[in-house]
Formats: C-alpha cells, structure tokens, sequence
C-alpha cells in the first residue's frame, strides 16, 4: 500500500494515515535504511499539512524517535536537526514543539546539542534550572527556589513547567513563598495534575478546615488510584521530616497508606 502512495494534498485523512503507517514501518523495521526512507516520506509531507492533531503530533513522535537513533553514518547531525527546524515551522505545531524536544531528550534521542537547535538547549537550560531550584529548597534557600521555580514554570515546555508550578504549589501551601498568588490561582494555570498536586490539593484542604472544596473530593478518588511508583514517589517525599515537618509527614503518610490499602 506505501509504495502505491499516491499523495493528494487536498486529502488531510488519507496523508494522516500515511504518515502513521510510515511510523509503525520506522518502529517496526530492523533496517536502519528503510527506516530513513519511511521517515523521509512523512516529512517530505508534512509542509502540506493543513493543520495540528494529536493523531500527527503522536505519529511524528513515533518517526522522530527511531530517526534520532539513526546511525551518523546513515544520517548526519545536521540533517537531524533540519528535521527539528521544519517541524517547529509547521503551522499550528506551538508548544507541541517542546513536548516532543522533552520526550526526545527524555529517551535519550538528544543529548549531543552539537546536533540541535537552540530550542534543545533551552530545554536542558529549564531541567537544569529546575534541579537548581530543588537543590536551593533542600538547603533551605527558599527565595532562591521561589525565584528560580516561577522562571522554569513561565516555558514552552509543558513537563518541567508542570513540574515548577507543582512546587509553586507545595510552597504556596506552607506559606514558603513570597507571591501574592492564591494557592487556587496557581493551580487553575496547570494542565496536568500530578501525585503530588493531589496531595498538596488534600493537605490544603484540610489546613483552612475546607473538606468540602470539590477539589478535596476528586483529590481523594485520585489519591485510591495511583499507580505503585506514584505512591512510591510520595512516600519518598513525605518520610523526610527534615524537610516536610514531623506532623506533616505523619498526616500525609497515613493519608497515603489508607488510600492505598483501601484502594
């Protein structure tokens, strides 16, 4: 069916399902060859495209992770970040730019920069000033973790802008911070809620007497759901009482191992 492609511009459908099965061809194959040459066929059409999707932004991810792990000898760095500089220039791409740089980076695909376009840089410059932040909250520094986590939650990249906002959040929560903004406010500005946004939802809750929040309610069903490594990821977080407080820690904790074991 690929080889018998015959490409219709006007077709949004029938280019989308092209472009996906030349993705599963670049996962699937064990030819680095025919994964360049499958890859190549869904940029070549891309251009043509007339709009954003999840669908395409997934498929792209799927042809964008086998084409990054291509030998240098089959392709070279500066093709490979050709490649980056045509899809951030794809109409409509935004931000879904910077969540597939993050999932790249996150899998390995990109970590000589050399190859890269300044987004990437700026990527890793956001994860660094992220640790930064955490390492300034753990040392006590907590202007400076303020100061840093506001800076890394205002970019493109969804993820680690997440990540900061999370920890706006819990500082927020422990009146650690500065900023005039409500604990609500800054949680209306995410976009993805985490593990630790449902606790930090919860203890909120319970600190200002406010069980009947909506938000303490489907806190709690999140909180019976969690995946094994989620519950593992707060117990780390809230077993510090060096950093969390002796009372915090002991309400978290038993908020946790009850939700769990009832779940």
């Amino acid at each position: 069916m690929l080889y018998n492609y015959k490409e219709d511009k006007t077709n949004c459908k029938e280019i989308l399902e092209y472009i996906k099965c030349c993705g599963i061809i670049c996962i699937t194959s064990r030819s680095e060859y025919e994964k360049l040459e499958y890859a190549n066929r869904a940029f070549s059409l891309l251009e043509n495209f007339p709009h954003m999707c999840d669908a395409l932004i997934t498929s792209l991810f799927y042809i964008l992770l086998p084409y990054f792990q291509l030998s240098p000898s089959i392709v070279s760095k500066r093709e490979k970040n050709e490649k980056l500089i045509l899809i951030k220039s794809l109409k409509g791409i935004g931000s879904e730019f910077y969540n597939l740089l993050e999932k790249l980076y996150a899998t390995g695909c990109i970590s000589d920069l050399s190859q890269c376009s300044a987004d990437v840089a700026s990527l890793v410059y956001f994860i660094d000033k992220e640790s930064t932040a955490y390492s300034a909250y753990c040392e006590g520094d907590r202007d400076k973790a303020e100061k840093l986590f506001t800076e890394v939650s205002q970019s493109d990249f969804l993820h680690v802008s997440e990540m900061a906002k999370t920890n706006i959040l819990y500082m927020i929560r422990r009146k650690e911070a500065r900023t005039t903004r409500s604990f609500w406010e800054v949680l209306d500005e995410k976009k993805i809620l985490s593990a630790f946004d449902y606790m930090n939802i919860i203890l909120q809750c319970l600190s200002t007497d406010d069980r009947q929040n909506p938000h303490f309610s489907r806190a709690m069903k999140q909180i019976e759901c969690l995946e094994p490594e989620e519950i593992s990821g707060l117990v780390d977080w809230w077993n510090n009482t060096l950093l969390v407080g002796t009372e915090e820690s002991k309400l978290a904790l038993s908020i946790i191992y009850s939700e769990f074991h009832n779940g």
